[in-house]
């Protein structure tokens, strides 16, 4: 399955990115408070994506797992029961003497009915991936798009002008996820 796989990248990145509450002192140095904002600033947008992962995760395996298959179509009926009526008979024999004369239509109604709500379930199904698919999508893009403004503040952080060389790491972790 793919949910191990999706935790180690999340993990992995949010673990670049530490909560530490800086002290009186560093809130009053201009650097130091010019870093925590760049920090804070690029970094809390991956961090709600990577959050939300998990959640997108568990509804696209939901809606794949709930989506109706012709194994949950297969009829079990019993081999000596009249597929007109339905009634069940002791023996093969006595099934056949009663098909020569049987003329109800209450069998053909009841299959009517089941494939009836099994294409209310595969429309449902069919709403759900697709529904879930463009959501998937859509994060898709977020990430695409968060990944390239990471990448421009980490090129931006190591210029000499901003040389805040300190928040490549965090930077770097965000890339990951």
């Amino acid at each position: 399955r793919m949910l191990p796989d999706l935790q180690k990248i999340c993990a992995s990145g949010v673990n670049s990115v530490r909560g530490v509450k800086a002290s009186q002192l560093e809130q009053d140095d201009k650097y130091s408070k010019d870093l925590d904002d760049f920090q804070l600033n690029v970094i809390n947008d991956p961090l709600v994506l990577a959050g939300d992962l998990f959640a997108a995760y568990y509804e696209a395996d939901a809606a794949c797992k709930n989506f109706p298959t012709n194994e949950s179509k297969k009829d079990e009926s019993d081999p000596c029961q009249c597929p007109k009526c339905l009634n069940v008979y002791a023996h093969q024999a006595a099934l056949n003497d009663h098909s020569k004369l049987c003329r109800s239509t209450f069998g053909e109604e009841q299959q009517n009915a089941k494939d009836r709500k099994f294409l209310a379930k595969l429309d449902t199904g069919i709403f759900r991936l697709v529904t879930t698919a463009k959501m998937l999508e859509k994060k898709a893009e977020v990430a695409t798009e968060l990944w390239h403004k990471v990448k421009t503040k980490a090129e931006l952080a190591m210029t000499p002008e901003k040389s805040l060389l300190e928040a490549v790491p965090a930077l770097q972790g965000c890339q990951r996820m």
